[in-house]
């Protein structure tokens, strides 16, 4: 077992400073969205390169099929992680592994389950005639989608393993073993296509990086972590049923995104046509831009907020909402004043005059996108710290009514009906609640942040965009140029507005002091040191 002397031990061998620990993270996570582009890129024209294009296709579709395989996390990885940073930082050894094994259990009887569940469906059920697969014998089709939905299943619970090093505060490490795997299946597509593998081949091949990186984490772990190895015999039902409340609020907020992302395309594909949905797609893929940098921060961030929620200390987390917020919207203003004037240029360019985008459908996504950035910020304190009922219900109401009123307006506003539903949906039910229900966890006033929050973003948005308009009236013929300067512009203006604006007067005194006389890897460990002191 366990002992209160080795967790002592072990918690102490943590990397020691909350900015070196989110630098790395922030890396490994930017790592996983380099090599997922990449494998976008570069794949597409070695699948048309080496298979017939209906084969292509027919592959895309039974390997979209199979992911919906993986909603059968339930929200089980969150809910877990939160409840095994706390015990680890508290040193409550017992109930640690009684959480981790628990945990195990649900995913190992889950994926046997499935997988089961997955054979029946795939081998004795005409799926393969109901995707409409022609090209792919009808054997091979039910073999991989078998093989690629059992792999995604099995993927939950090796992930268990690497992923007690971010139990430790090693996120790092769990992300780059990750990365390591998604790595590998891009090598094994690439090499099976050079050297004219088929449908199954590659099905079957792709579970080599698993079985693969599930061992490396095992060895791993047992040499760093050998007493956190876990061990089924603490597992317990009523652990599972413990971990099953939050759990399913994080399920409840996946069917939430889902409603959110597909609602809109079912409501417009109806009455409007592919074209228009192809057209609300691509910009809605543009505006997304602004979520990516800012997400990776809030995932790294994120153990670091469930510490300090395990230890009490709010001073941490408000000094954490602060830095959140700020980042977010610094870099969401940011994209938005580069996007504003040549969003539909960069639209034109990438989609090589196909389609033909309204300049205001996509500022109006710009505009929904820098929206959600105080929220969702926010929403991070609720998430990390397993107390999300709120934010649950909040994001399912925002789903419903968004798609309510997408589905209401589009008749008269046609696509702007789209992020304007959208917006409206979200502002009715978590601008005011997320945001508060934030404050209340980090014990703030809500009405001097939210007053503060709103108006910096108002505020920096019109000034970063005046100065966004001058740059896009430079004689710059070059869109990707243009959108370059006009970044780097609004860029200096939204760092420096929020900067001032939002950061209170002392923190900014606070950091400004102990960068010139700190390293920047000891600079966010001096400043909620000095937070946390009455």
């Amino acid at each position: 077992m366990l002992s209160p002397e080795l967790m002592k031990d072990a918690v102490s061998e943590r990397p020691p400073h909350i900015w070196q620990r989110l630098y790395r993270n922030t890396a490994a996570l930017g790592f996983a969205q380099i090599v997922n582009v990449a494998s976008n890129i570069l794949l597409i024209p070695l699948f048309l390169t080496h298979w017939p294009t209906e084969v292509y296709g027919e592959w895309i579709a039974i390997s979209a099929l199979a992911v919906y395989y993986s909603t059968a996390d339930m929200g089980m990885n969150a809910a877990s992680g939160n409840a095994l940073i706390k015990a680890y930082q508290r040193k409550e050894c017992k109930q640690y592994r009684e959480i981790q094994a628990s945990a195990l259990l649900f995913y190992l009887s889950m994926a046997c389950a499935v997988t089961a569940l997955s054979a029946a469906t795939c081998f004795l059920l005409p799926v393969a005639r109901w995707l409409g697969v022609v090209h792919i014998p009808r054997a091979t089709a039910a073999l991989v989608m078998f093989l690629v939905a059992s792999r995604l299943v099995w993927t939950m619970p090796a992930g268990q393993i690497w992923n007690i090093f971010r139990t430790t505060g090693n996120l790092s490490t769990s992300q780059w073993i990750a990365n390591l795997q998604a790595f590998g299946v891009f090598g094994v597509t690439a090499a099976v296509l050079y050297l004219g593998g088929g449908v199954a081949t590659l099905a079957l091949w792709t579970w080599c990086p698993l079985v693969l990186c599930a061992v490396l984490a095992w060895v791993l772990v047992r040499r760093a972590h050998q007493d956190l190895l876990p061990r089924l015999r603490a597992a317990s039902l009523r652990g599972v049923a413990d971990l099953s409340k939050p759990s399913l609020l994080f399920a409840l907020m996946m069917v939430s995104t889902l409603i959110r992302v597909t609602g809109p395309v079912i409501v417009v594909a109806h009455l409007l046509g592919g074209a228009a949905v192809a057209l609300v797609v691509t910009t809605r893929t543009v505006a997304n831009v602004l979520t990516q940098v800012p997400a990776m921060i809030c995932w790294a961030l994120w153990p670091e907020l469930t510490r300090l929620d395990a230890i009490g200390n709010k001073a941490g987390l408000r000094a954490a909402h602060n830095f959140l917020v700020a980042s977010y919207m610094a870099i969401s203003i940011t994209f938005v004043g580069a996007l504003w004037f040549e969003g539909q240029g960069l639209i034109e360019v990438w989609t090589r005059g196909h389609l033909l985008p309204q300049p205001w459908l996509v500022r109006t996504f710009l505009l929904y996108v820098l929206c959600q950035a105080p929220w969702i910020a926010s929403s991070m304190l609720a998430g990390a710290t397993n107390r999300h009922r709120t934010l649950a219900w909040c994001q399912l109401l925002a789903a419903v009514a968004g798609v309510a009123l997408v589905a209401l307006l589009l008749p008269k506003f046609k696509l702007l009906a789209v992020p304007l539903g959208l917006l409206a949906g979200e502002a009715l039910a978590c601008y005011h609640f997320v945001i508060a229900d934030a404050c209340t966890l980090a014990e703030r006033s809500y009405r001097k942040f939210a007053t503060r929050v709103w108006f910096t973003l108002s505020f920096v948005t019109t000034l970063t965009l005046a100065m966004s308009a001058v740059a896009h009236r430079m004689p710059i013929a070059s869109v990707p140029v243009r959108i370059l300067v006009a970044g780097i512009v609004s860029a200096f203006t939204a760092a420096a507005g929020v900067w001032k604006l939002l950061l209170p007067e002392s923190e900014r005194q606070l950091i400004v002091k102990r960068f010139r006389a700190t390293p920047p890897c000891k600079l966010a460990n001096s400043i909620s040191t000095e937070s946390a002191r009455p």
